[in-house]
Parts: C-alpha cells; structure tokens; sequence
C-alpha cells in the first residue's frame, strides 16, 4: 500500500499554524487511554501541576524535536507526527497517527526520520509515553525500553 501525498518536515512548537496546540492536545487526548494513563485520576492527569505539565515541558524543552507528516499544499494538516530527544541518548516520546491512517505506514516513516530512515536496524527503543497500540505494533519487531518521564533522570 503506498502512502498519501505527504512531505515531512521538522516543526518546532511554536512554528507553523497551530503545530503546538495540535501536537499537545493530540498527546494528550489519546495517551489519556493509555495502560498507564487511564490508573490516573482525572485531576492528576489534566493538572498543569499533573501530566498536562509534563507534556507541556517536554514539547516546550529546547531539547525536544518533532517531525511532522502533512499534506505537501496545507502543511497545518497532519496526519501525524514524532516527539523526540536526544539528551541522553535517542528518546521517543511520542509517535501520533490520525486514526483513519494507521497501518499505512505512516508511524514507521515517522521513526525513519528519528533513526535517519534506519529505524528497522535498531534492536531497541527507548520511550517515555508507550501506549498499547505502540507496544503491540512495535514489541514484535524490538526490545521496548521504557523510560519514565516523571523522573528527572529519564530524560
């Protein structure tokens, strides 16, 4: 199956029409269904002071990095994108694919930007926010490490 018209292209938070705005409320709203997310009471998980800080520190760190799939003509319509760090180390933080565009390909292209289009020869992938979804898709092919956000050391 071939993909979409698209074109990749790097997006800081604040940088084109809505890229931060969209790229939290997507994190937020589907890791909310996460194996770990859902164990949060509501005003732990949508507390500034909870997981909607943590997300937002992390896309507003200097050190986090994101890699968008869009349409080449409106690029402010995603179809996905990637957060990730290298400080320590190559971390993904989050790898968001509009629903109707899963098992496209487009999550795998996503990783291919992180890994420089090599994600397939690296035997492992260290995360911060794993969904179930990303686990059973990627868990066959690799070694998921999974590395905890609320602690300072992890990132």
């Amino acid at each position: 199956m071939s993909l979409p018209d698209h074109i990749i292209r790097p997006a800081e938070p604040g940088a084109g029409p809505g890229d931060r705005g969209y790229i939290i409320d997507t994190w937020l709203q589907t890791y909310r269904h996460s194996p770990f997310a859902r164990k949060l009471p509501d005003w732990a998980y949508w507390s500034r002071f909870g997981h909607v800080g943590l997300v937002e520190h992390l896309v507003d760190s200097p050190d986090t990095r994101f890699a968008v799939a869009c349409l080449p003509d409106k690029q402010f319509w995603m179809y996905g994108w990637v957060a990730y760090t290298f400080v320590p180390g190559l971390i993904v933080h989050y790898v968001f694919v509009r629903d109707e565009y899963r098992t496209q390909g487009f999550g795998r292209l996503l990783l291919d930007q992180v890994y420089g289009g090599h994600s397939a020869a690296y035997p492992s992938l260290a995360v911060t926010h794993l969904t179930a979804d990303f686990s059973r898709r990627l868990g066959q092919h690799r070694q998921i490490l999974f590395r905890n956000p609320y602690r300072k050391d992890a990132l």
